[in-house]
């Protein structure tokens, strides 16, 4: 019995050593919070990606102007080429930043935040820079048209930057060689649009001081199980490892001064393994509750395998 006190004794500083780091790194979260939202107008906690285009129709329909820029920390870029979207049903959670960008005449700009862990991933980086310029569907992860040997995947060390064209009417998008070739072909094509694709990690997204940007963040960037995910890849993070993760990527949204008027945030079942969608829930409800705004979006016109919501029926619900 003594010598179990004495062992206590001896390993009591280091208890309160890491009890007192806790503390101090969820306070420090908080206030990294309280800084990124100084300009928040609108805040949203949801389930499916594609229910961030509701936090948009919330934020218009109240008068917020939709900027030129919107940051997603993502697994996956949530844009496809060569795929038209009905609107009878509306975009999932995969595309549904090609209804964002054609829905929104100021919006152009797409800075993707890939995980470090995806963006040095040697098959993933194999993917990122093959083509397939085959017209068929499938999901923006680098290169589509240009020669390899001219596509850098080390996103990590340096920005890979991509222009696309896209029809306003139906969200079809396709890659071109370059800005020029995009204004050229909107001259003769005037119901498409310009969208400039910076894909990056943490390390090389840039500052934006001064200015307006959404920002969405899907809880699969944080942990992803691999569910859906290009050649299978996963990131599937212990307890502590999320909350490292979580304090890491609240650093650089203050650090890189994005303070947003719009903010979504997406729990992503499946996308997120199930264990971890209580500790994604409550890094949510803790972002809001330190925005200093509140959560009013409660119904969705859209969800995940679910046709979009246009007449008077009773909507989805949210959290």
């Amino acid at each position: 019995m003594e010598k179990f006190k004495i062992n206590i004794l001896a390993i009591a500083p280091l208890i309160i050593t890491l009890l007192i780091g806790c503390f101090i790194l969820l306070n420090l979260d908080s206030r990294k919070i309280h800084t990124i939202c100084k300009n928040l107008k609108v805040i949203d906690a949801n389930t499916d990606h594609n229910q961030a285009l509701d936090v948009i129709d919330y934020a218009k329909e109240n008068g917020i102007e939709i900027p030129k820029t919107i940051i997603n920390f993502d697994t996956h870029s949530d844009m496809y080429v060569y795929k038209t979207i009905n609107p009878k049903y509306g975009a999932h959670v995969y595309d549904w930043l090609n209804e964002y960008f054609a829905a929104n005449k100021n919006a152009e700009e797409l800075y993707w935040v890939m995980p470090e862990e995806e963006a040095t991933d040697k098959d993933m980086q194999v993917e990122f820079t093959a083509g397939f310029d085959d017209e068929l569907f499938d999901i923006v992860q680098g290169n589509i048209i240009k020669d390899e040997k001219l596509v850098n995947p080390n996103v990590h060390q340096i920005p890979y930057i991509q222009y696309f064209v896209l029809d306003t009417k139906t969200s079809y998008m396709k890659e071109v060689q370059n800005k020029k070739e995009a204004l050229e072909f909107i001259h003769k094509n005037p119901q498409y649009k310009t969208i400039k694709i910076i894909t990056c990690t943490e390390k090389t997204l840039p500052d934006f001081k001064n200015k307006n940007v959404v920002l969405s963040i899907d809880s699969d960037y944080i942990s992803n199980s691999g569910y859906d995910t290009t050649i299978g890849f996963s990131n599937n993070k212990n307890e502590q490892e999320i909350k490292i993760a979580i304090s890491k990527l609240l650093s650089t949204i203050k650090n890189k001064n994005i303070r947003p008027e719009i903010i979504s945030l997406t729990l992503s079942p499946k996308y997120v393994p199930a264990e971890d969608e209580e500790q994604m829930y409550k890094f949510m409800q803790k972002f809001i509750k330190h925005s200093g705004k509140k959560d009013k979006i409660t119904e969705y016109t859209r969800q995940v395998d679910s046709p979009r919501i246009t007449d008077s029926k009773p909507k989805y619900k949210g959290f």
